[in-house]
């Protein structure tokens, strides 16, 4: 782009490795003019996708908790009490799965939040269900 002093380019799905970058001016208005070159990387941020609030929970229900993003091991944690604290579900889940299902025992509450923690990082729901 001959016009703009400013350019963005986009890899998608990097493959692991070096790489090298050549900058090539059209124009120089002085000699040595100096640039720079900034990049970053975005992962999948980790997220909760299931519950996102307001879901009914009733004793016996089949529940399930979904999320993407999140790095093996997860442990699953459960709040019944509005996130005041936090009681642990399982520890050591595959990632992969994409899913826990809530142990039958589970009891009834509008004030549920569930958190994750992984290696990438601890996500929690943001309204309670």
């Amino acid at each position: 782009d001959s016009r703009n002093n400013m350019e963005q380019v986009t890899v998608e799905n990097p493959a692991a490795g070096s790489y090298e970058i050549f900058v090539k001016p059209t124009h120089i208005a002085s000699q040595g003019q100096e640039y720079t070159v900034v990049y970053w990387i975005e992962g999948a941020a980790p997220a909760i996708v299931y519950p996102l609030g307001g879901e009914l929970l009733a004793p016996g229900d089949r529940f399930y908790i979904r999320w993407k993003g999140m790095e093996s091991p997860i442990k699953v944690e459960m709040s019944v009490d509005g996130g005041e604290s936090y009681s642990t579900i399982a520890m050591g889940v595959s990632a992969d799965k994409l899913e826990y299902e809530l142990p039958n025992s589970t009891p009834s509450t509008v004030a549920a939040f569930i958190r994750l923690t992984a290696a990438n990082g601890i996500v929690k729901n943001l309204h309670p269900f």
